[in-house]
């Protein structure tokens, strides 16, 4: 039986979401041409897949102990939606906070657009503010 589009949106996107996040291992095959990331850590900024590429590498290297759990994935015919809960252990220089030993964990949402079975575009929203406060940066 063959996967239902929908299906199979979501097995992309889950299996990226864990391969980069959880394994460390940033594959670009998985990526369309022009992939892109819009992500919410202060600036709205626009990243490129080597721009997120050394995004998710300053944040393992800021939390070795690095998971991001999937609470729930919700797939259409070319979107999925994954909200997850992220946790870690401050241990490395995070946006040049020095390390704090801080066990955090926030919430947080990743939409992954998916074009001819390809990642084109992710835009990620987490509570920054909850991390910074559990960083001691601000109260």
């Amino acid at each position: 039986m063959t996967a239902t589009p929908v299906k199979e949106n979501k097995r992309i996107a889950t299996d990226w979401f864990d391969q980069v996040w959880n394994k460390g291992e940033f594959d670009s095959d998985a990526l369309a041409d022009g992939y892109h990331v819009i992500t919410s850590m202060g600036s709205h900024d626009e990243l490129t897949a080597g721009e997120y590429q050394g995004t998710v590498a300053h944040f393992h290297d800021a939390f070795p102990d690095l998971h991001k759990e999937i609470n729930e994935a919700i797939a259409t015919d070319d979107e999925v939606v994954i909200q997850y809960t992220l946790t870690g252990t401050h241990e490395g220089d995070l946006m040049e906070i020095p390390p704090t030993g801080n066990e955090v964990e926030i919430e947080a949402v990743d939409i992954v657009d998916i074009e001819n079975d390809e990642i084109a575009r992710e835009v990620f929203v987490a509570d920054f503010l909850r991390l910074m406060r559990q960083l001691e940066v601000v109260e």
